[in-house]
């Protein structure tokens, strides 16, 4: 259709992140949700399992994560080719099943929006499950629309395996799954309501097979409602939604720019959107920004009548429906509007590429190692907050104590135990403090900590200390 090779500028953009990719793989930067991820996955699978039914996310990603790890060795760079894998299965679904439901020119637009879009690099270096979830969404949603148009047994076997699988990734998966088959049925009772019968049955194979976690789930609900991390949203918290999947690490200039580049794609895309939306393809692409706009709409409504229980990371799971439906509109425009736009792509994926890699290279995690290295081995460290526990758990290899007993933080365990500073100031030893609470330090070290130096990682600083005792 087009009179360039969009085969050739799909390959151009996918090898491009993978070089990226490749630039910031060695790298040893982690952030807390990370250093959780690499404490947990040394337990064993009964043990993740009640572990992760004490924190905030359901266990399917840490159980492949193990699993793999026990072939590969635990390491973050282990951990990473994991976060990359479902990337690359995106790209599979792409060239496969994307192009054989929507054509090839889709299917190659779909590979530069996966390969070019800011989030995308971040999440494919992060040791979380956010790559995984979206991999199931997007084929939740591709098994739904085959549903539909077949009728076949195997696709809805193949919606409900799948919308398990997102279900067990991460609670927003198990959201947009839900939110997709609510959009299902309301097409269905419009135009086949012939496909109820299927589309019942293939919902109660998903809640059956969600019922070994579901009294898991209720118990994380009522902890979050009594206390969670997370804050309510303001004006700023819900802007910083619209721009995360412009977001390039942790730069605002950077990040506004590519915000602004990225502008006259969302203009051409809402211009196809009103020119064409009575085909079924169009009905699908409508379907994938409703996904998205109703799982920032229930989490943002969520937050403000219950308790706060979305971030802007959290949207990340829709994002390959959301590029495939970005892709479907971006088809119908004319040749030269695609070139433009592609042109801007390019710009983008260049800038979100340096910016990643400048991040990654960061001089802070190196202070952090060096600082483990100049340790007494027979050193201990203590930790009054949950993000210089993981951080101490991945950088240091000596013992640690943890002021604050909670639940969760048993996936720390056994490097980690919980005592007291008075049960730690009888015992025997040198210790350093470390906490992430500006400077504050807590129980009876307050008199005794010697400040030793500042270290800034992610958007946390940590303050390390030598305890002198008597």
């Amino acid at each position: 259709m087009k009179a360039f090779d969009i085969r050739k500028v799909a390959i151009i953009f996918v090898m491009i992140n993978l070089v990226s990719f490749g630039l910031c793989f060695l790298n040893h930067n982690i952030w807390y949700d990370e250093t959780y991820t690499m404490a947990l996955v040394r337990h064993s699978y009964v043990d993740i399992w009640s572990i992760t039914a004490n924190d905030v996310h359901p266990p399917l990603y840490y159980f492949i994560v193990r699993s793999c790890m026990l072939v590969l060795g635990f390491s973050l760079y282990a951990a990473r080719i994991l976060s990359l894998i479902p990337f690359l299965l995106l790209l599979l679904a792409g060239i496969t099943k994307i192009r054989k439901m929507f054509g090839e020119d889709v299917s190659y637009l779909f590979l530069i929006l996966c390969s070019a879009l800011p989030a995308m690099l971040r999440l494919e270096l992060e040791a979380r499950m956010y790559m995984w979830a979206m991999l199931f969404v997007l084929l939740t949603g591709l098994y739904a629309y085959e549903a539909i148009e077949s009728n076949r047994i195997s696709k809805w076997l193949g919606l409900a395996f799948m919308s398990l699988l997102a279900a067990y990734t991460h609670y927003y998966a198990l959201l947009a799954v839900a939110i997709l088959y609510g959009l299902i049925f309301v097409v269905i009772m419009i135009r086949q309501r012939k496909l109820v019968l299927n589309w019942l049955l293939s919902g109660v194979m998903v809640l059956a097979g969600y019922l070994p976690w579901l009294t898991k789930l209720l118990g994380q609900m009522n902890k979050v409602s009594k206390d969670y991390w997370i804050t309510k949203p303001t004006l700023f918290e819900i802007a910083k939604y619209i721009v995360y999947p412009f977001h390039i690490v942790e730069q605002l200039i950077p990040t506004l720019i590519a915000g602004i580049l990225l502008l006259p794609l969302l203009v051409v895309i809402i211009k196809n959107i009103r020119r064409n939306y009575k085909s079924k393809e169009a009905l699908f692409g409508i379907i994938t920004f409703m996904v998205l706009f109703l799982v920032i709409g229930v989490g943002i409504l969520v937050s403000f009548l219950v308790k706060p229980v979305f971030v802007a990371r959290y949207m990340a799971v829709t994002f390959g429906l959301v590029w495939l439906g970005m892709a479907i509109f971006l088809e119908k425009a004319s040749e030269q509007s695609i070139k433009r736009i592609l042109i801007l792509l390019l710009s983008v994926l260049l800038l979100e590429s340096a910016g990643q890699c400048v991040y990654e290279n960061s001089n802070s995690f190196r202070q952090m190692e060096e600082l483990s290295n100049n340790m007494d081995q027979d050193a201990s460290i203590i930790v009054s907050d949950t993000h210089s526990l993981g951080i101490a758990s991945y950088y240091f290899d000596h013992k640690i104590y943890a002021l604050n007993n909670q639940e969760q933080l048993a996936a720390f365990e056994p490097k980690m135990q919980f005592a007291s500073s008075e049960e730690i100031l009888n015992m025997a030893g040198k210790y350093y403090y470390i906490t992430a609470d500006a400077k504050t330090v807590k129980g009876g070290f307050k008199d005794r900590a010697e400040w030793i130096q500042d270290i800034e990682i992610e958007d946390h600083i940590y303050h390390i200390y030598l305890i002198k005792k008597n």
